[in-house]
């Protein structure tokens, strides 16, 4: 059978299913390392999640008007609350064209900003990747995503420094929005419910990555962020 030229052949998938079939399996293994609709109540902190949390935070997986997320709620002024991944991941910067398989990585994910946007940290929160080891921060190095500059909407890559890109005409943070990113070997993309908002080519780590995200309140008070569907998968050509 032939497939489109960069699309996802799922039939690497049904191969890389072990023969148990369980939730967490199809995560593990081929393209697709991450597949993450929050189906269930507890979060699979062995194999798929890391979470940190301060104060009286909490990282949760609830129901939000029939949509299955889960929930980094800072629960006060100045605390944190991240999930970020267990599963390491190849970055295609500076992937060779003749000698690696993957040659680009995607993520794509629905998030919200419960309440108020002011109360979160610009220096911290974040929804996207970064270097593999932490919870996953705005200004930590090897970040890639979106981020909050003045509370407003950025698209940054950051490896010893930033860069950011203001994202035009803004979506409203408050409501469930889709965002996208796109690595390969010169460039990382982000892309806002489906339009490509900026470009980058420099600024571009060179680390493996985790997908990771941040709620961190400022000294305003209390503030969350609830993320929808999470998947993250390779394409090699």
């Amino acid at each position: 059978m032939r497939t489109t030229p960069g699309a996802i052949d799922y039939r690497r998938i049904i191969r890389n299913t072990p023969p148990s079939g369980v939730l967490t399996a199809i995560n593990g293994g081929g393209p697709v390392p991450y597949t993450e609709g929050w189906w269930q109540a507890t979060l699979d902190a062995t194999n798929v999640w890391n979470t940190t949390v301060s104060g009286t935070s909490t990282v949760t997986a609830p129901d939000v008007t029939a949509r299955r997320t889960v929930r980094c709620a800072s629960a006060a002024a100045t605390e944190q609350a991240s999930i970020w991944g267990r599963r390491i991941l190849t970055s295609p910067t500076l992937a060779s064209a003749t000698t690696d398989i993957w040659q680009r990585l995607i993520m794509k994910f629905e998030a919200a900003i419960n309440a108020t946007v002011a109360n979160q940290d610009n220096d911290r929160f974040v929804m996207g990747l970064g270097a593999s080891g932490a919870a996953v921060q705005a200004t930590n190095n090897d970040t890639v995503g979106f981020i909050l500059v003045a509370d407003a909407l950025n698209f940054t890559t950051r490896r010893a420094s930033s860069v950011n890109t203001v994202v035009p005409s803004p979506p409203t943070l408050t409501n469930f929005n889709r965002y996208r990113i796109e690595i390969d070997a010169t460039s990382i993309r982000g892309y806002v419910n489906g339009t490509l908002v900026a470009t980058h080519t420099t600024g571009l780590p060179i680390v493996p990555l985790i997908p990771g995200f941040t709620s961190f309140t400022d000294a305003g008070g209390a503030g969350s962020l609830n993320v929808g569907v999470v998947r993250v998968w390779y394409e090699d050509q």
